[in-house]
């Protein structure tokens, strides 16, 4: 399925590494979970020729994926190269790495968004899930973040997010108001175990992923995972992949090095819309993916005409 164009959605691996040990994320032990990949960081000359595929048009560049964005020192200098071509600039980080110096950089070169993960509001909670990571110093730097941003006159959004696990459910209920004088928003997100492809311990408290109901029979079902329509999403050794929970590259899909973007989308991709276009979904990650499971049940009750989602057993 020919779509003409890449999307306004770009997704960036420019550090598939991390320094902090957080227990439900496989990178830390990346060549076990992650079927052998190393640790790497995208090299300036691989981000500048992804540029020149990508900037036919202003977009909105993500500059994480897997990893820890900051571990890569010439992050500001991707930031700035990204604005200088017109996009919209944003990135994921835990704050450990975000000193000083680092945050003045990645203000003064234009970043557009700051999103930073923070698990729970106690010492305690928040030390047990990030580990390596100093609960004061990480506030700190954020708190130091916010205060430059508007001394410098940048008009950077800063955004605060939490896993919700059992771990963390208790101070949930704290966390908006722990951040409401440093931050301009806070999220909640949910906890998952990369759709089957990553164990994630007990104490987390793991919970399966709800199908949707909906009430409106005459509602369509959209066509496929978003992942392939709206977001293009690319690996630090610049392969392309179907999306962040494509982090094993099981998808074995071309790197921009060896075909043009625009071509993979328009040959490779499309082979994969029209799969899901026509619920005929046979590669890793997406049989496992309990997002396009959603999908397929959505299309199922559009095609049975039914409102509520087919039951099993009696």
């Amino acid at each position: 399925m020919e779509l003409l164009e890449l999307p306004d959605s770009i997704q960036i691996e420019t550090a598939m590494a991390c320094n902090l040990r957080c227990p439900m994320c496989p990178v830390p032990e990346s060549k076990t979970t992650m079927d052998g990949r190393n640790p790497g960081i995208m090299p300036i000359a691989r981000f500048s020729s992804l540029l020149n595929q990508i900037s036919d048009k202003p977009r909105i560049l993500g500059l994480t994926l897997m990893g820890e964005p900051l571990i890569n020192k010439r992050v500001a200098t991707f930031v700035r190269m990204a604005k200088e071509r017109g996009h919209w600039v944003a990135l994921t980080t835990n704050a450990t790495l975000l000193t000083e110096e680092t945050a003045r950089d990645l203000l003064e070169a234009g970043l557009d968004m700051c999103k930073v993960s923070f698990d729970g509001t106690t010492r305690e909670t928040y030390e047990r899930i990030r580990i390596g990571a100093n609960y004061d110093s990480v506030i700190a730097n954020v708190r130091h973040f916010s205060e430059l941003r508007k001394t410098l006159g940048r008009p950077c959004q800063l955004h605060i997010h939490c896993i919700e696990s059992d771990l963390t459910r208790g101070e949930i209920g704290a966390f908006a108001d722990m951040w409401k004088d440093i931050a301009d928003d806070t999220q909640i997100l949910g906890l998952s175990d990369w759709f089957g492809q990553f164990e994630v311990p007990p104490e987390f408290g793991l919970r399966p992923a709800a199908v949707p109901v909906t009430t409106d029979e005459n509602a369509q079902p959209p066509e496929g995972c978003h992942f392939l329509w709206q977001v293009l999403s690319i690996s630090n050794n610049g392969q392309v992949i179907f999306c962040c929970f494509d982090y094993k590259l099981a998808s074995n899909l071309p790197s921009l090095m060896d075909k043009p973007l625009i071509d993979i989308w328009n040959d490779e991709m499309a082979i994969e819309r029209q799969k899901h276009r026509e619920n005929k979904v046979d590669k890793a990650p997406c049989l496992t993916c309990a997002h396009w499971a959603k999908i397929k049940s959505l299309k199922n009750l559009a095609a049975t005409g039914k409102s509520e989602p087919p039951r099993s057993g009696t």
